[in-house]
């Protein structure tokens, strides 16, 4: 599947993206690329594969829930770049 410029720039806006030109084209064709192998790999036939939560069988590790001592604010914000009020500050990053 092809991907159009339109498209790469619609994607590019949604992320918060600036794409200069050669970069709109490289990473249509990047993403060309991507759905093509993606069409592949929906044309196996999987009806015999088993479903799986994991690639891998992982034992959980349980551990002892246990109270503990909270951390004190002001240890905690000590470090921070900025802080008010026992509060990190933060750049506002939802309009």
């Amino acid at each position: 599947m092809e991907i159009s410029k339109e498209q790469v720039l619609h994607i590019a806006k949604l992320s918060a993206l600036k794409l200069n030109d050669d970069e709109v084209v490289k990473y249509g064709r990047d993403l060309s690329n991507v759905i093509s192998y993606m069409d592949k790999l929906n044309a196996l036939n999987t009806s015999a594969a088993e479903a799986a939560e994991h690639a891998m069988s992982v034992p959980l590790k349980m551990r002892k829930d246990e109270i503990i001592q909270p951390i004190d604010r002001d240890e905690m914000v000590k470090n921070a770049p900025k802080s008010e009020d026992g509060f990190f500050v933060v750049p506002k990053v939802v309009g």
